[in-house]
């Protein structure tokens, strides 16, 4: 009887052990504030592409946001405050000016989008994209950066 309870508490004795010397987890190194705002900022970028969104385009002072899909487009401005939504709108494209332009209406609200091919970096980050982009929203005006996600 005594030789059936041996093994079971030796068993147990040599887990006990083994975990106490066992090396504690490595850590992952920290990431620093720097990394998780580029993260997070591509992170912003790649859902409005899973989204199905083909160009994307920021500003500030205010806030805007314009994303341009094949169904629709759609203005965030305001710091998100705001938003307007249109059908997708026919481009008026110029190739050798390199200026694409969308004229539409959505509601009381008549915009028009320009974009154009010219390298653009934002005025708060210093973030480089490859046009520039100017949204007229009634007697409003909103300069910015963009880029195509496809």
């Amino acid at each position: 009887m005594t030789r059936s309870l041996v093994y079971p508490a030796c068993l147990v004795l040599a887990l006990c052990v083994a975990a106490c010397r066992a090396d504690p987890p490595a850590e992952e190194p920290a990431s620093t504030p720097e990394q998780e705002t580029i993260d997070r900022g591509a992170s912003i970028w790649e859902q409005a592409k899973l989204r199905g969104v083909d160009y994307r385009a920021v500003g500030n002072e205010p806030g805007w946001v314009l994303e341009i899909g094949p169904e629709r487009i759609e203005l965030r401005y305001d710091y998100d405050e705001s938003r307007v939504v249109l059908p997708q709108l026919v481009p008026l494209s110029d190739v050798e000016a390199r200026r694409t332009t969308y004229r539409g209406e959505a509601g009381s609200h008549t915009i028009e989008i320009v974009i154009e091919g010219v390298e653009c970096s934002d005025t708060m980050s210093g973030e480089k994209f490859d046009s520039r982009v100017t949204v007229s929203l009634d007697q409003r005006v909103f300069h910015g950066c963009g880029r195509a996600l496809h």
